[in-house]
């Protein structure tokens, strides 16, 4: 096996994979692709998080200088990620990264950062739960 700069490696798993047969590699692979994704933290979220999250990715927050978050990621093929569906936790801490200044070195994320500069801590919360949430409960309403 090779990882992904083509370098040789993981020699347990290559010998568990010489002693095993195509048909035990296809029943791994089909047990892998079969499997839903975990939503994790997003079962159980407080109502009143996931409205405010939701005020501010449809709408935004003008008086405060944040434009609705489906404005720029809507998924419909444009610079910025599809938010609907991110992990949470993830989409939190990317968010109090570039709050805090570390910006990669991009168009999007230079025009990413002010905004996060102005999300409070419950903002980020509230945006992060409502996206990770938005997928089984409300794509269908998103633009």
């Amino acid at each position: 096996m090779k990882n992904h700069r083509g370098v040789k490696n993981w020699k347990e798993v290559s010998a568990w994979l010489e002693w095993r047969g195509i048909e035990d590699i296809e029943n791994l692979a089909d047990y892998y692709a079969g499997l839903t994704p975990p939503h994790g933290e997003s079962e159980a979220q407080d109502a009143t998080l996931l409205e405010k999250g939701r005020k501010l990715a449809l709408q935004g927050l003008p008086e405060a200088g944040l434009p609705a978050c489906v404005a720029c990621h809507s998924g419909s093929g444009g610079a910025a990620p599809r938010l609907v569906g991110q992990h949470g936790a993830y989409m939190a801490g990317q968010l109090r990264l570039l709050r805090a200044g570390h910006v990669p070195q991009t168009a999007s994320a230079a025009m990413m950062a002010p905004i996060a500069q102005r999300l409070s801590d419950e903002q980020i919360e509230a945006v992060s739960t409502y996206f990770a949430a938005a997928e089984r409960e409300q794509e269908a309403t998103l633009p």
